[in-house]
Protein backbone atom coordinates (compact mmCIF):
# COMPACT_ATOMS: atom_id res chain seq x y z
CA UNK A 1 0.00 0.00 0.00
CA UNK A 2 1.06 3.43 -0.55
CA UNK A 3 0.32 6.54 2.00
CA UNK A 4 -2.26 9.00 0.80
CA UNK A 5 -0.94 12.08 -1.17
CA UNK A 6 -0.93 13.79 1.90
CA UNK A 7 0.96 12.33 3.66
CA UNK A 8 3.55 11.75 0.87
CA UNK A 9 3.67 15.82 1.01
CA UNK A 10 4.68 15.53 4.26
CA UNK A 11 7.32 13.25 4.07
CA UNK A 12 9.10 15.06 1.43
CA UNK A 13 8.95 18.48 2.44
CA UNK A 14 11.58 20.49 4.48
CA UNK A 15 9.50 23.50 5.34
CA UNK A 16 11.84 27.15 5.43
CA UNK A 17 10.53 29.68 8.00
CA UNK A 18 13.10 31.90 6.14
CA UNK A 19 11.09 32.34 2.99
CA UNK A 20 7.15 31.82 4.16
CA UNK A 21 7.86 33.29 7.92
CA UNK A 22 5.39 36.29 8.56
CA UNK A 23 9.02 38.11 9.23
CA UNK A 24 9.98 37.98 6.32
CA UNK A 25 7.06 38.64 4.04
CA UNK A 26 6.56 42.02 6.04
CA UNK A 27 9.84 42.96 5.77
CA UNK A 28 9.81 42.61 1.83
CA UNK A 29 6.42 44.27 1.60
CA UNK A 30 7.51 47.04 3.60
CA UNK A 31 10.34 47.60 1.56
CA UNK A 32 8.34 47.63 -1.71
CA UNK A 33 6.39 50.56 -0.21
CA UNK A 34 8.48 52.53 1.92
CA UNK A 35 9.89 53.72 -1.36
CA UNK A 36 6.49 54.91 -2.27
CA UNK A 37 5.31 55.95 0.78
CA UNK A 38 8.64 58.65 0.85
CA UNK A 39 7.67 59.77 -2.33
CA UNK A 40 4.35 60.50 -1.87
CA UNK A 41 5.15 62.68 1.21
CA UNK A 42 7.97 64.43 -0.73
CA UNK A 43 5.43 65.15 -3.38
CA UNK A 44 5.95 68.93 -2.86
CA UNK A 45 9.61 69.19 -2.41
CA UNK A 46 12.99 67.58 -3.80
CA UNK A 47 14.33 64.51 -2.15
CA UNK A 48 15.13 62.51 -4.96
CA UNK A 49 19.11 61.95 -3.78
CA UNK A 50 17.24 60.07 -0.49
CA UNK A 51 14.79 58.55 -2.40
CA UNK A 52 17.49 56.69 -5.10
CA UNK A 53 19.60 55.57 -1.81
CA UNK A 54 15.94 54.03 -0.01
CA UNK A 55 15.81 52.02 -3.49
CA UNK A 56 19.48 51.25 -3.62
CA UNK A 57 19.27 49.80 0.24
CA UNK A 58 16.22 48.13 -1.22
CA UNK A 59 18.04 46.40 -4.03
CA UNK A 60 20.65 45.51 -2.01
CA UNK A 61 18.82 43.30 0.34
CA UNK A 62 17.09 41.95 -3.19
CA UNK A 63 20.80 41.19 -4.06
CA UNK A 64 21.22 39.03 -0.66
CA UNK A 65 17.72 37.67 -1.48
CA UNK A 66 19.12 36.04 -4.84
CA UNK A 67 22.65 34.97 -3.90
CA UNK A 68 20.85 33.24 -0.85
CA UNK A 69 18.75 31.13 -3.38
CA UNK A 70 21.50 30.38 -6.06
CA UNK A 71 23.23 28.88 -2.94
CA UNK A 72 20.07 26.80 -1.68
CA UNK A 73 19.24 26.08 -5.47
CA UNK A 74 22.50 24.59 -5.66
CA UNK A 75 22.65 23.14 -2.82
CA UNK A 76 19.13 21.28 -4.01
CA UNK A 77 17.83 23.04 -0.89
CA UNK A 78 14.88 24.89 -2.69
CA UNK A 79 11.60 23.40 -4.06
CA UNK A 80 9.49 24.71 -7.00
CA UNK A 81 7.40 26.49 -4.95
CA UNK A 82 9.97 28.33 -2.64
CA UNK A 83 11.42 29.81 -5.92
CA UNK A 84 8.34 30.92 -7.15
CA UNK A 85 8.38 32.86 -3.88
CA UNK A 86 10.74 34.29 -3.56
CA UNK A 87 10.83 35.27 -7.72
CA UNK A 88 7.73 37.28 -6.16
CA UNK A 89 9.65 38.91 -3.58
CA UNK A 90 12.77 39.89 -5.99
CA UNK A 91 9.87 41.38 -8.67
CA UNK A 92 8.73 43.33 -5.92
CA UNK A 93 11.73 44.83 -5.23
CA UNK A 94 12.29 45.76 -8.67
CA UNK A 95 9.06 47.70 -9.18
CA UNK A 96 10.21 49.71 -6.18
CA UNK A 97 13.66 50.49 -7.38
CA UNK A 98 12.21 51.59 -10.96
CA UNK A 99 10.92 54.84 -8.97
CA UNK A 100 13.93 57.03 -9.54
CA UNK A 101 14.26 56.38 -13.26
CA UNK A 102 10.32 57.30 -13.14
CA UNK A 103 11.18 60.71 -11.35
CA UNK A 104 13.94 61.34 -13.69
CA UNK A 105 11.70 60.66 -16.80
CA UNK A 106 8.96 62.90 -15.20
CA UNK A 107 11.40 65.53 -14.67
CA UNK A 108 12.83 65.65 -18.43
CA UNK A 109 9.42 65.50 -19.77
CA UNK A 110 7.66 68.25 -17.54
CA UNK A 111 10.44 70.50 -16.98
CA UNK A 112 8.28 73.70 -16.89
CA UNK A 113 9.77 74.93 -13.75
CA UNK A 114 13.65 75.24 -12.83
CA UNK A 115 15.35 72.44 -11.51
CA UNK A 116 16.83 73.09 -7.61
CA UNK A 117 20.42 73.56 -6.91
CA UNK A 118 20.57 70.46 -4.82
CA UNK A 119 18.67 68.05 -7.80
CA UNK A 120 21.49 69.28 -9.77
CA UNK A 121 23.71 65.53 -9.74
CA UNK A 122 20.59 63.92 -10.03
CA UNK A 123 19.62 66.13 -12.95
CA UNK A 124 22.75 65.20 -14.53
CA UNK A 125 21.69 61.19 -14.80
CA UNK A 126 24.50 60.12 -12.54
CA UNK A 127 21.81 58.51 -9.45
CA UNK A 128 20.15 57.57 -12.24
CA UNK A 129 22.44 56.03 -14.15
CA UNK A 130 23.71 54.24 -10.67
CA UNK A 131 19.97 52.61 -10.06
CA UNK A 132 19.53 51.89 -13.82
CA UNK A 133 23.16 49.58 -13.49
CA UNK A 134 21.63 48.14 -10.11
CA UNK A 135 18.45 47.71 -11.61
CA UNK A 136 19.99 45.83 -14.23
CA UNK A 137 22.46 43.46 -12.67
CA UNK A 138 19.14 42.54 -10.12
CA UNK A 139 16.89 41.50 -12.77
CA UNK A 140 19.76 39.96 -14.67
CA UNK A 141 20.53 37.60 -11.47
CA UNK A 142 16.59 37.33 -11.21
CA UNK A 143 15.98 35.87 -14.90
CA UNK A 144 18.71 34.01 -14.93
CA UNK A 145 16.93 32.10 -11.70
CA UNK A 146 13.98 31.89 -13.61
CA UNK A 147 15.13 30.71 -16.86
CA UNK A 148 17.16 27.55 -14.29
CA UNK A 149 13.82 26.83 -12.61
CA UNK A 150 11.33 26.72 -16.11
CA UNK A 151 14.11 25.31 -18.10
CA UNK A 152 14.49 21.73 -15.59
CA UNK A 153 11.34 22.36 -13.93
CA UNK A 154 10.84 18.68 -12.91
CA UNK A 155 14.56 18.13 -11.68
CA UNK A 156 14.27 21.51 -9.33
CA UNK A 157 15.04 20.80 -6.04
CA UNK A 158 15.44 17.15 -4.00
CA UNK A 159 11.92 17.00 -3.23
CA UNK A 160 10.53 16.59 -7.13
CA UNK A 161 7.50 14.57 -5.59
CA UNK A 162 6.19 17.96 -4.57
CA UNK A 163 6.63 19.81 -7.26
CA UNK A 164 3.80 17.65 -8.97
CA UNK A 165 1.04 19.91 -6.20
CA UNK A 166 3.03 22.90 -7.32
CA UNK A 167 0.64 25.41 -8.96
CA UNK A 168 1.72 29.15 -10.02
CA UNK A 169 -1.29 31.54 -9.18
CA UNK A 170 -2.10 34.01 -12.28
CA UNK A 171 -5.16 36.54 -11.81
CA UNK A 172 -6.39 34.72 -9.07
CA UNK A 173 -6.78 31.42 -11.09
CA UNK A 174 -3.99 28.22 -10.34
CA UNK A 175 -1.76 26.48 -12.95
CA UNK A 176 0.51 23.43 -12.91
CA UNK A 177 4.07 24.37 -13.25
CA UNK A 178 3.55 21.64 -15.70
CA UNK A 179 1.71 23.49 -18.36
CA UNK A 180 3.43 23.93 -21.47
CA UNK A 181 2.05 27.12 -22.53
CA UNK A 182 2.72 28.58 -18.69
CA UNK A 183 6.19 27.43 -19.36
CA UNK A 184 7.11 28.69 -22.34
CA UNK A 185 5.82 32.36 -21.40
CA UNK A 186 7.80 32.15 -18.21
CA UNK A 187 11.11 31.08 -19.97
CA UNK A 188 10.54 34.11 -22.90
CA UNK A 189 10.30 36.49 -19.50
CA UNK A 190 12.93 35.15 -17.75
CA UNK A 191 15.06 35.22 -20.80
CA UNK A 192 14.31 38.41 -21.54
CA UNK A 193 15.24 39.53 -17.94
CA UNK A 194 18.01 37.83 -17.76
CA UNK A 195 19.69 40.33 -20.49
CA UNK A 196 20.97 43.65 -18.85
CA UNK A 197 20.32 47.28 -19.48
CA UNK A 198 17.39 45.83 -21.89
CA UNK A 199 15.74 44.24 -19.16
CA UNK A 200 15.15 47.79 -17.75
CA UNK A 201 13.57 49.34 -20.51
CA UNK A 202 11.60 46.61 -21.32
CA UNK A 203 10.04 46.18 -18.08
CA UNK A 204 9.69 49.77 -17.08
CA UNK A 205 7.81 50.19 -20.61
CA UNK A 206 5.64 47.38 -19.41
CA UNK A 207 4.94 48.76 -15.90
CA UNK A 208 4.25 51.97 -17.04
CA UNK A 209 2.18 50.57 -20.17
CA UNK A 210 -1.25 50.93 -18.12
CA UNK A 211 -0.08 54.47 -17.91
CA UNK A 212 0.22 55.55 -21.53
CA UNK A 213 -3.62 53.52 -22.38
CA UNK A 214 -4.85 55.74 -19.57
CA UNK A 215 -3.28 58.93 -21.44
CA UNK A 216 -4.39 58.40 -24.68
CA UNK A 217 -8.12 58.09 -22.94
CA UNK A 218 -7.55 61.12 -21.45
CA UNK A 219 -6.56 62.94 -24.35
CA UNK A 220 -9.72 61.54 -26.30
CA UNK A 221 -11.76 62.74 -23.56
CA UNK A 222 -10.48 66.05 -24.28
CA UNK A 223 -11.45 66.28 -27.78
CA UNK A 224 -14.62 65.09 -26.87
CA UNK A 225 -15.17 67.29 -23.91
CA UNK A 226 -13.38 70.25 -25.22
CA UNK A 227 -11.41 70.49 -21.93
CA UNK A 228 -8.62 68.95 -20.29
CA UNK A 229 -9.64 66.73 -17.16
CA UNK A 230 -6.35 66.88 -15.20
CA UNK A 231 -3.27 68.47 -15.83
CA UNK A 232 -0.39 66.24 -17.54
CA UNK A 233 2.03 67.50 -14.73
CA UNK A 234 0.13 65.96 -12.36
CA UNK A 235 -1.28 62.57 -14.13
CA UNK A 236 2.33 61.63 -15.06
CA UNK A 237 3.38 62.45 -11.30
CA UNK A 238 1.20 60.49 -9.63
CA UNK A 239 -0.19 58.12 -12.49
CA UNK A 240 3.11 56.72 -12.75
CA UNK A 241 3.44 55.99 -8.97
CA UNK A 242 -0.06 54.55 -8.61
CA UNK A 243 0.47 52.80 -11.63
CA UNK A 244 3.65 50.49 -9.63
CA UNK A 245 1.26 51.01 -5.87
CA UNK A 246 -1.78 48.67 -8.38
CA UNK A 247 1.15 46.55 -9.53
CA UNK A 248 2.63 45.80 -5.81
CA UNK A 249 -0.62 44.98 -4.46
CA UNK A 250 -1.45 42.56 -7.25
CA UNK A 251 2.00 40.84 -6.72
CA UNK A 252 1.34 40.68 -2.73
CA UNK A 253 -2.23 39.04 -3.49
CA UNK A 254 -0.52 36.34 -5.84
CA UNK A 255 2.56 36.06 -3.20
CA UNK A 256 -0.47 35.61 -0.21
CA UNK A 257 -2.64 33.16 -1.96
CA UNK A 258 0.73 30.69 -3.33
CA UNK A 259 1.77 30.70 0.11
CA UNK A 260 -2.19 30.12 1.57
CA UNK A 261 -2.15 27.25 -0.88
CA UNK A 262 1.21 26.08 0.16
CA UNK A 263 0.28 25.82 3.79
CA UNK A 264 -3.32 24.14 2.41
CA UNK A 265 -1.55 21.34 0.01
CA UNK A 266 1.35 21.17 3.08
CA UNK A 267 3.96 22.66 0.33
CA UNK A 268 4.90 25.31 2.88
CA UNK A 269 3.35 23.31 6.18
CA UNK A 270 3.66 25.45 9.02
CA UNK A 271 6.62 27.52 8.36
CA UNK A 272 4.61 30.52 8.21
CA UNK A 273 4.07 30.38 12.20
CA UNK A 274 7.36 29.75 12.85
CA UNK A 275 10.26 32.64 14.14
CA UNK A 276 13.58 32.25 12.94
CA UNK A 277 16.85 34.85 13.54
CA UNK A 278 16.67 34.73 9.42
CA UNK A 279 13.20 36.68 10.44
CA UNK A 280 14.42 38.96 12.76
CA UNK A 281 17.60 39.70 10.54
CA UNK A 282 14.95 40.52 8.13
CA UNK A 283 12.56 42.90 10.11
CA UNK A 284 16.11 44.74 11.73
CA UNK A 285 16.93 45.15 8.29
CA UNK A 286 13.66 46.65 7.35
CA UNK A 287 13.46 49.08 10.50
CA UNK A 288 17.34 50.58 10.01
CA UNK A 289 15.48 51.78 6.12
CA UNK A 290 12.61 52.67 8.55
CA UNK A 291 15.13 54.97 10.85
CA UNK A 292 17.05 56.46 7.54
CA UNK A 293 13.81 57.38 5.73
CA UNK A 294 12.63 59.02 9.36
CA UNK A 295 15.98 60.93 9.71
CA UNK A 296 15.62 62.41 6.27
CA UNK A 297 12.28 63.31 6.86
CA UNK A 298 12.75 65.14 9.48
CA UNK A 299 16.41 66.85 8.10
CA UNK A 300 14.55 67.72 4.66
CA UNK A 301 11.11 69.52 6.78
CA UNK A 302 13.69 71.81 8.75
CA UNK A 303 15.72 72.82 5.70
CA UNK A 304 12.32 73.64 3.82
CA UNK A 305 11.39 75.54 7.05
CA UNK A 306 14.36 77.43 7.63
CA UNK A 307 14.80 78.25 3.85
CA UNK A 308 11.37 79.55 3.97
CA UNK A 309 11.91 81.49 7.31
CA UNK A 310 14.53 83.30 5.35
CA UNK A 311 13.02 83.71 1.66
CA UNK A 312 9.58 84.94 4.21
CA UNK A 313 12.25 87.30 6.19
CA UNK A 314 14.07 88.71 2.37
CA UNK A 315 10.49 89.56 1.21
CA UNK A 316 10.83 86.99 -1.02
CA UNK A 317 7.26 85.15 -0.42
CA UNK A 318 4.22 85.33 1.46
CA UNK A 319 3.99 85.36 5.00
CA UNK A 320 1.13 82.44 4.83
CA UNK A 321 1.12 80.30 2.29
CA UNK A 322 4.65 80.30 1.04
CA UNK A 323 3.40 81.47 -2.01
CA UNK A 324 5.87 83.62 -4.68
CA UNK A 325 5.10 87.42 -4.55
CA UNK A 326 6.00 89.86 -6.56
CA UNK A 327 7.98 93.64 -5.17
CA UNK A 328 6.91 96.47 -6.77
CA UNK A 329 8.80 99.48 -5.83
CA UNK A 330 7.48 102.40 -3.69
CA UNK A 331 6.49 105.47 -5.26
Amino acid sequence: MTAPIGEQILSCLKHSADIYGVGVRFSMYGESFLVIGYFFYTAHWPGDTVLANLCRNTLFTGFTLLVCAFLQYFMQGLTVHDILVLLNYSWMIHLGGLLPIFIWSYRVVFRRRPVPPDLADVDNSRCVWQSILLLAIHLSALGTLGVLLWTRVQAVGDQPGCTLHTALMLFGSSYSVFNETIRRVSLAIYWLAAIPVLNVLVTSAAAFMPLAVVALLLSMMKRVVHRQLISWDVFARYGGITTIFVLLVLLITHTELMIAQGVHTSLAGKAEEQWTFGQALALINFLAHVVEMAKALCTQSADRARTEEEERGLGIIGPHQGVPIRLTPRS
